[in-house]
């Protein structure tokens, strides 16, 4: 069965029922028939949905972090159910061993996702609805509300979190960092912003960044039990 990686937050996200999709950057020069979409530049693309990697009906295993019991190898823990602390006390670091989730197998996995439905669109024509099923957060924790409400006024209950900025609670960023971030505030009220920036802190390279728009393939998915 074929696994693909998520991040903790997306974990979370698809274990609490909130990230039903996900999107994922087509390769260059997909050579199809049946599916036109203009790259901006006037010169048609054509995409054939065969070519996807994940077909509707195919089960894909989550790949995540995750840490094996140096003693007892069939006992797992997971980096999602307790993100800043592993859920790890006392010694435990000497009988675990951490592993990034691009090691997890197949026997690791406690999740299996079934694809129900696959399309073609650019990275910035998500919808609004699109974008919650994504699984973005809203504004939550005591600690993020209470900067939040004092250096922004945004209200608690109409805000989503901005993954770029919010990796910098509590530590000292640099002049050329805030200089940079300057326009950006530390939620959003629209889940399309909050979406893009978790894209571009999960995407490193130029060519699949926001503001690239690149073409993605839109899965659609369910837990399968």
């Amino acid at each position: 069965m074929k696994g693909k990686i998520f991040n903790t937050n997306e974990v979370q996200a698809i274990i609490a029922g909130t990230k039903t999709m996900f999107r994922e950057v087509l390769k260059p020069r997909i050579k199809v028939e049946n599916y036109k979409l203009d790259d901006g530049s006037g010169i048609g693309m054509e995409i054939l949905l065969e070519e996807c990697p994940y077909q509707v009906g195919q089960k894909i295993f989550v790949k995540e972090s995750f840490a094996v019991s140096k003693t007892l190898f069939q006992d797992i823990k997971y980096l999602a159910d307790n993100q800043k602390k592993w859920g790890f006390i006392n010694n435990d670091l000497a009988v675990w061993k951490k592993r990034p989730a691009y090691h997890m197998k197949q026997k690791h996995s406690r999740i299996t996702l079934e694809i129900t439905d696959v399309k073609v669109e650019r990275l910035k024509d998500i919808s609004e609805e699109d974008a919650i099923n994504e699984g973005v957060n809203k504004l939550f924790t005591e600690e993020e509300m209470k900067h939040v409400l004092r250096v922004h006024q945004i209200e608690k209950n109409d805000s989503y979190k901005n993954y770029l900025w919010h990796g910098h609670i509590g530590r000292t960023i640099t002049k050329k960092q805030s200089d940079e971030w300057e326009y950006q505030c530390s939620a959003y009220k629209k889940a399309k912003d909050s979406f893009f920036s978790l894209w571009n802190a999960t995407h490193k390279k130029p060519e699949e960044k926001f503001e690239a728009n690149p073409f993605v393939w839109v899965v659609d998915f369910k837990i399968n039990k």
